[in-house]
């Protein structure tokens, strides 16, 4: 535990100027020493680490940027979302079988949120309510025939 003595140095320490410039040079320095191999696979490990810890933060702005959702509504389905269809749990970014969007392919408008099983099944069935009707009734007749 810091002791508030502890505290105002390193709160003092922290906002001199000497203190900012010298960790700007030691980071110049740093990266100076660096090839552009290392740089890049720098690089590529600073964003895996970044999507790893931030998933959820993610996919709620790729949600606002590509579809145009309102931030609070994809918030909610990031963390707490679950699929409109079959009520999993599944929040978005939450890897290959977590939550997705599924959008109108012709008008790109957001119809909702499912689970990954659940847009399949939309996609195989050519997002036809007809089509999909007739796979309900076939499934409620071979279960009265077994």
């Amino acid at each position: 535990m810091e002791t508030e003595a502890q505290r105002r140095f390193r709160e003092k320490r922290k906002d001199t100027p000497e203190v900012k410039e010298a960790a700007k040079k030691r980071a110049r320095a740093w990266r100076d020493r660096m090839t552009d191999e290392e740089r890049k696979a720098y690089q590529r490990a600073a964003g895996a680490r970044f999507y790893a810890n931030h998933k959820a933060r993610v996919a709620v702005d790729r949600l606002v940027r590509v579809y145009g959702v309102d931030r609070a509504a994809a918030e909610a389905a990031a963390l707490t979302g679950a699929c409109e269809i079959c009520n999993t749990p599944s929040a978005l970014g939450s890897g290959r079988t977590g939550g997705v969007v599924d959008h109108a392919h012709d008008s790109n408008r957001v119809r909702g949120f499912l689970c990954a099983a659940c847009n399949k099944a939309l996609g195989f069935m050519a997002d036809d309510p007809a089509r999909l009707r007739a796979a309900a009734d076939y499934l409620d007749r071979a279960a009265a025939k077994l």
